[in-house]
């Protein structure tokens, strides 16, 4: 049986809301993650399920600066 050990670096895994569709965030792990409804925080998502690693999300605000919460 092969055992994986995944490396976790301090910072998460960085989630950027896909300004096009509006429900499909682009990860830094190089995937893309829909949801029906709402976004990773009301889904209850605190980490990645591609890599593992804790979820930070990038949203632009209104005035188009960069809005950086981990969730």
């Amino acid at each position: 049986m092969t055992t994986t050990i995944r490396k976790f670096s301090r910072m998460g895994c960085l989630w950027v809301l896909d300004c096009v569709d509006g429900t499909v965030y682009q990860t830094e792990c190089n995937r893309a993650h829909s949801f029906f409804a709402d976004g990773p925080k009301e889904n209850h998502h605190k980490f990645c399920p591609y890599c593992g690693k804790r979820i930070t999300l990038n949203r632009k605000a209104p005035n188009g600066k960069a809005n950086t919460s981990t969730n």
